[in-house]
């Protein structure tokens, strides 16, 4: 049974950028030439505690209007950093509620967007920190910022969020760049999304999880049927099988200009999900959501 297919031209977006209308140093149009000449489909403008409108933008991206929020959470040594997207133009949170991230989210989901967990390594987030939020959209698993020269290199939540998927929270990935200094962390991490150029189209495809995170590769089929799953993907080196099991064998597969691999469940070991990783000759990722098996 085929569990994800890409379309053959899928949509490129950011859904995590910053501007200097908080802590970005480019200003928002400038921002948005840069993802525009680069390709981009569509991005989300997600600056802190604040919701940026570029009235003056005429490109031909869709701008999805976004808020990134935070919440320190005392005496835990970790913060939870949340962001809303596709949120009504006059979502107001950030100006009359308490810092509250379960309210957050559910102010975003009334404002007709979806909320995302930001960056969980950086943030030194736990496991039970994830899981007790609860109607999240997904969660960074790549997050571009999150690397030297601007930050200790927390860059890929895998490990973390195959924790959480180990004790049953199976949360949708996305990557995305987080971008502030417009310097060595732009373009590294986006989703590749089956959808129309549209808010309607791309917001419902986002709820689906009709996606997968990147920093280049494209995982075009994965299939689960007669105990296995089978993966086709761009020309790769890796394609690795995560699951909640320590070890088991031939979980990842290896060669060169390799596009298709092939992995045998365990559930007599107790295996209940699979995350697969393709992983191309310049160490760039992609993730596809996690399954249950």
């Amino acid at each position: 049974m085929p569990y994800f297919t890409l379309a053959d031209s899928p949509l490129k977006l950011n859904l995590h950028m910053h501007t200097a209308q908080s802590d970005g140093k480019l200003a928002p149009l400038a921002a948005l030439e840069r993802y525009e000449a680069a390709g981009y489909d569509a991005v989300a403008i997600t600056d802190h505690r604040t919701l940026t409108l570029e009235r003056g933008y005429r490109g031909e991206m869709l701008l999805l209007p976004g808020i990134e929020w935070d919440v320190r959470l005392e005496g835990r040594g970790e913060a939870i950093h949340l962001l809303g997207v596709g949120v009504d133009e006059g979502f107001s949170y950030a100006r009359k509620a308490a810092d509250d991230a379960q309210g957050f989210v559910d102010a975003a989901h009334q404002a007709g967007g979806l909320c995302y967990f930001c960056h969980p390594h950086w943030s030194l987030n736990h496991p039970e920190t994830l899981m007790g939020l609860r109607h999240l959209d997904g969660v960074e698993v790549y997050n571009g910022v999150s690397i030297p020269p601007y930050n200790l290199d927390r860059a890929d939540a895998t490990f973390l969020l195959d924790l959480a998927a180990a004790e049953g929270c199976l949360l949708p990935t996305i990557a995305a760049d987080d971008s502030h200094h417009y310097g060595q962390e732009i373009f590294t991490g986006f989703i590749y999304l089956n959808a129309q150029k549209s808010r309607d189209s791309i917001l419902a495809a986002l709820k689906a999880g009709n996606y997968h995170a990147s920093q280049g590769p494209r995982i075009l089929s994965a299939r689960y049927e007669d105990g296995a799953v089978t993966v086709e993907t761009s020309p790769v080196r890796h394609i690795a099988f995560h699951s909640n099991l320590p070890w088991a064998p031939s979980r990842c597969v290896s060669g060169e200009n390799l596009t298709r691999a092939k992995y045998r469940v365990h559930p007599e070991l107790g295996e209940r999900f699979i995350r697969v990783v393709a992983i191309d000759h310049q160490g760039k990722k992609a993730w596809l959501n996690p399954v249950s098996i």
